[in-house]
């Protein structure tokens, strides 16, 4: 039998010779090791590739268990919870985690089919997911490497057709340790940086209070006491003074809110009979076996045992009002903020405006995420051209304020290097943003070099790598630390957005999402290339990408766009002020 490993986070030094490894993110540093230094052979599967048809047929099926479970959870927590509310206010609470759950649960489950189909007799690592692996009354983010072992878990455990081991505990939590629960978790909490943080928090937070009002925030439990129809959440991306500019023009208090800190005590624990009463109909399909599970075990205690305790304490909170509510997803706080949305509309008919301020938002074909949200909103404001994406919802065409405020900057490209915006391949956020499935997989590790390996040399020693999304931390064996082998610079998040651009003549990127529209608001020059191959823009859009195509500003290969580098390298500016890039 051959071990297969769906983690990094169960491995350990005698389990690795001989291991399947589910693919290149489980490459850890001590694998890469063993297998440079040791001559370990292992077998790496390569990412799960499908076509445009299953793409469509995938995200075609995650919105229809989406409904389907939104309504029977709907139903289920109410009448436990001896309430009464609508679908769209359990849709307002439970969006982000059934969502997450759905879409990374046919992820998983199709890798899981698509390995089995090409190997055989393999045995699983999994864990013992009835455990508590993390906060149980709060969701975990869609990096959380933790979250994804587990789902994986859940599936081989009800999976008849393989087998399954369960692996130390204490080899995960070492794991842990050292990588971090995904991108955005630092790989130790005890760092001397952390520890100050710490400190200021608990013995200086009025000072911090004190600055974020002298910033315009304020905590939403504030809102009761302020005279305004508008609640912004979070500062929609602008600057103080725009917000206060914006806000005084409607009428309205010159304040954003968040639910930044807000913490419950005496939450219950877990309750199994309560979830067991849970009735969930009879699955179609394994797959669908696998959701139920998945929704059974993980659903946060905040909308099941520790439901009428969350309810009574937000319900001080909603004023006795209606509003209009500016949600643009920017804003700290996550399933209280939702809590109060929810409670607002329920109670006070408060109209839920959710503004996209994002570049990727709008844009693609398929877009789960953004008919989830709708599903939870009175409007839909787009920074493009309108889609309708629920009848109930209307959409809208509001300008990104994201980009406005690039509108009052000016970052002249003058300096020597060019900046180059990486992206790593998040295999374990499956579904992120408005993609579906997330279309960021490891061919862009082969195109990044690609793209690196076509340019002059003259042009590469003035590049310079920001690696904003710490994509390095996915695997070791990734495109960063080719880079880095390859003595090409590497910042990461301690150099702002404008600063990369001020010592830069040129911008690159290698996705369409928003960078690359920030840059060009800014009248920076600009280079793009992506994998037309999983980026399905919409069709009635695909006019205006054709224009900057032609102009040399987008690129559908990475030669394409190093060959462009190449010939403007020298004089970025000369380029970007002719007619043909400016029309």
């Amino acid at each position: 039998m051959q071990r297969l490993c769906l983690s990094p986070l169960t491995i350990s030094d005698k389990t690795i010779d001989g291991t399947l490894f589910s693919g290149s993110w489980c490459l850890i540093e001590k694998v890469v090791s063993a297998m440079e230094e040791d001559n370990i052979s292992c077998d790496v599967v390569q990412l799960r590739k499908i076509t445009k048809k299953d793409y469509y047929k995938e995200a075609e099926l995650c919105i229809k268990l989406y409904d389907k479970y939104i309504e029977i959870l709907s139903v289920e927590l109410n009448r436990i919870n001896k309430v009464n509310y609508s679908i769209r206010y359990w849709n307002t609470l439970l969006h982000s985690f059934l969502n997450l759950i759905v879409s990374s649960t046919i992820d998983h489950y199709h890798v899981l089919i698509d390995i089995t189909d090409k190997h055989e007799n393999l045995v699983a690592d999994i864990i013992d997911y009835r455990q508590t692996w993390f906060d149980p009354h709060n969701f975990p983010g869609g990096s959380s490497r933790i979250l994804h072992l587990v789902i994986y878990s859940i599936i081989v455990d009800n999976n008849k057709s393989l087998s399954k081991s369960f692996v130390d505990n204490q080899i995960v939590h070492s794991n842990l340790l050292v990588l971090g629960d995904g991108k955005k978790t630092s790989p130790s909490e005890t760092t001397i940086k952390n520890k100050i943080i710490l400190f200021f928090r608990k013995h200086m937070g009025f000072l911090i209070i004190l600055r974020n009002i002298m910033k315009g925030e304020l905590s939403l439990k504030w809102i009761k006491f302020i005279s305004t129809n508008v609640l912004a959440l979070g500062d929609q991306y602008l600057t103080r003074s725009l917000f206060k500019s914006l806000f005084r023009k409607l009428g309205c208090a010159p304040f954003y809110f968040s639910a930044k800190g807000w913490k419950f005590e005496g939450l219950q624990p877990v309750n199994l009979k309560k979830r067991a009463s849970i009735k969930m109909p009879g699955a179609d399909s394994e797959l669908e076996l696998a959701v139920q599970k998945c929704i059974l075990q993980l659903i946060p205690t905040i909308y099941l045992e520790n439901y009428q305790q969350i309810r009574s304490k937000i319900d001080k909170v909603v004023p006795e009002r209606k509003m209009t509510i500016l949600n643009s997803q920017h804003c700290n706080g996550g399933s209280y903020i939702d809590f109060f949305i929810a409670h607002s509309v329920a109670h006070y008919q408060s109209h839920h405006l959710m503004i996209c301020h994002g570049g990727c938002y709008g844009v693609m074909d398929v877009s789960v995420q953004e008919q989830v949200w709708a599903r939870m909103s009175d409007t839909y404001a787009m920074w493009n051209k309108p889609k309708s994406y629920f009848p109930e919802c209307t959409s809208i065409k509001l300008p990104s304020l994201r980009f406005q405020k690039w509108l009052s900057h000016s970052v002249q490209p003058t300096g020597k290097d060019i900046v180059f915006f990486a992206t790593g391949h998040y295999p374990n956020r499956y579904a992120y943003n408005s993609i579906f499935p997330y279309t960021i997989d490891d061919v862009y590790d082969k195109q990044q070099i690609d793209f690196m390996s076509a340019l002059d040399d003259d042009v590469l020693e003035s590049i310079f790598i920001r690696d904003f999304h710490h994509s390095e931390r996915i695997s070791v064996d990734s495109f960063i630390g080719w880079a880095r082998s390859n003595n090409i610079r590497v910042v990461t998040r301690g150099e702002s957005f404008q600063s990369s651009l001020i010592k830069s003549k040129l911008a690159v990127h290698v996705v369409p999402q928003t960078t690359y529209l920030e840059t060009i608001v800014l009248d920076y020059p600009t280079i793009v290339f992506w994998n037309p191959e999983v980026n399905y823009i919409r069709d009635d859009l695909y006019i205006y990408f054709e224009q900057m195509i032609e102009a040399g500003v987008i690129h559908l290969s990475p030669e394409s766009a190093a060959n462009q580098i190449n010939k403007i390298a020298n004089n970025p500016l000369l380029w970007w002020r002719t007619s043909k890039v400016q029309s």
